[in-house]
């Protein structure tokens, strides 16, 4: 269960940029995953 609810004056979705370095798109996806 979600602890907080997502405010509605932010819109439907999240939108960010993923800087890395020296790591694959998807083990950095999956450890971004994990917070969700």
């Amino acid at each position: 269960p979600r602890k907080h609810s997502w405010p509605k004056s932010r819109g439907s979705y999240c939108h960010f940029v993923l800087y890395k370095e020296n790591k694959d798109t998807m083990d950095a996806i999956n450890v971004l995953s994990k917070y969700l």
